[in-house]
């Protein structure tokens, strides 16, 4: 595959310390998160240091062509459960070459590491951008993987199997310090040439079956320094594409600011899905002038349920953003519904097919609608809970395959979301 980025940093690897970025799935979907990105330039950022990426797809890293097995350290992102496969298939390539690397694993799904602890000397648990300095320090002044381990095992964030320390998940506090603007910008990612930002972390909300509904408390980047890194990015990188990440897009202390401002700079943006009781016009002239013709929306599952685990939005809440959406141009919208929720009643169910039949009668929307499996996540309300079995799953998408008739429809498969809950 040929690949044409900007930004990519080129550096002799002669006396320098190497370190292998891993994200243990395709280059597509690595180069459109952000931790990536970050974390590249942050690496980077120290002389001393050569970061270099590899993903499932790119058996050499991207910069060099060298093997896995020519770095000192291996520093791998896991984003989904599901990657555990991908991250032992690539370490288990290379095990003998391994024994005196430094394996750190980061990402939202060290939250719960015991799964991988045989396969990692390090767990980093939490936001990055400050703590992860001490570890490139500690790299720096000894190399020895032995003195580095005993080193961060009282450093707040770091969980070393070895010692089976005790740590908490940190957190960025003040997110207007840093932020990468000369980014690694792809242009076959899923977000093609796209500049990134998260504008929040955390949320207010707490949705029984969500893990955001830990990642508290919710922080907002000012808007004067996302204004500044958008001009930024436009003079170092001239990009107008801009992704928008945020855990609640609508509820950013300065929305309407922040619309305006990428409206009248001419950005076209992408943005996250929206609570749909929280709708406000300065967001749909935002994606009519981005010229996005789809708004995403997670209803969940059937209203009364949907208001028992936390999700607090009404049907009607729903039919007042497709309405709307509809009269600034908007002629998709993809619902996100999950199946196997605890207390789901099958008898109700065909009241998700009654509300997209709805949508598509009143307002002559297109429709995909997407379900996936519930999966119990630690840390959540709905932490213990059971998983659907293969029975009830089938019977549950048999009532759900009604939905053909109105909308596109899509069922996460049944094996993965249960590889995911093991």
């Amino acid at each position: 595959m040929n690949i044409c980025e900007k930004n990519v940093v080129k550096k002799s690897v002669r006396n320098r310390l190497r370190v292998a970025l891993v994200y243990p799935n395709l280059y597509k979907a690595g180069m459109a998160n952000l931790g990536i990105r970050i974390l590249y330039d942050i690496f980077n950022s120290y002389n001393e240091i050569y970061c270099e990426r590899f993903f499932l797809d790119f058996e050499k890293s991207i910069e060099t062509g060298s093997y896995l097995k020519s770095f000192d350290v291996i520093a791998i992102s896991w984003q989904y459960e599901n990657d555990a496969i991908n991250i032992i298939k690539i370490l288990r390539k290379y095990l003998t070459h391994l024994k005196n690397k430094i394996i750190i694993i980061g990402g939202p799904c060290t939250l719960n590491p015991l799964p991988l602890k045989n396969y990692s000397d390090i767990f980093f648990i939490g936001e990055a951008e400050e703590k992860i300095h001490e570890f490139i320090n500690l790299l720096i002044e000894y190399k020895n993987k032995e003195d580095v381990l005993e080193c961060l095992k009282d450093v707040e964030g770091y969980y070393i199997p070895r010692f089976n320390n005790k740590t908490r998940r940190v957190i960025v506090n003040d997110l207007n310090r840093y932020f990468p603007v000369k980014q690694l910008i792809p242009s076959e990612s899923t977000f093609n040439s796209s500049f990134m930002i998260d504008i929040s972390r955390g949320c207010i909300y707490n949705c029984k079956f969500c893990l955001g509904s830990k990642m508290k408390p919710k922080r907002d980047r000012r808007f004067e320094f996302v204004r500044e890194i958008l001009e930024k990015n436009l003079e170092v990188n001239d990009v107008r594409k801009v992704t928008i990440i945020s855990s609640s897009f609508i509820d950013y202390y300065k929305i309407d600011d922040l619309c305006k401002y990428l409206i009248e700079r001419g950005f076209e943006v992408s943005i996250p899905s929206i609570r749909a009781d929280k709708i406000k016009e300065s967001v749909l002239k935002l994606l009519k002038s981005s010229k996005q013709r789809t708004i995403t929306i997670a209803p969940e599952t059937y209203e009364e349920l949907r208001f028992e685990i936390g999700k607090g939005i009404s049907d009607e809440d729903i039919y007042n953003v497709c309405n709307i959406a509809r009269n600034y141009g908007i002629n998709k919208v993809k619902l996100y519904f999950m199946i196997g929720l605890p207390n789901e009643d099958d008898k109700r169910l065909p009241e998700i097919v009654k509300l997209v039949k709805n949508i598509k009668d009143r307002y002559k929307l297109r429709i995909s609608c997407s379900f996936s499996i519930f999966v119990p996540k630690v840390f959540t309300a709905f932490e213990h809970e059971a998983f659907i079995s293969k029975k009830e799953y089938n019977k549950k998408v048999k009532i759900l395959k009604e939905l053909k008739k109105y909308a596109e429809l899509s069922i996460e498969n049944y094996q993965e979301a249960l590889i995911q809950y093991i």
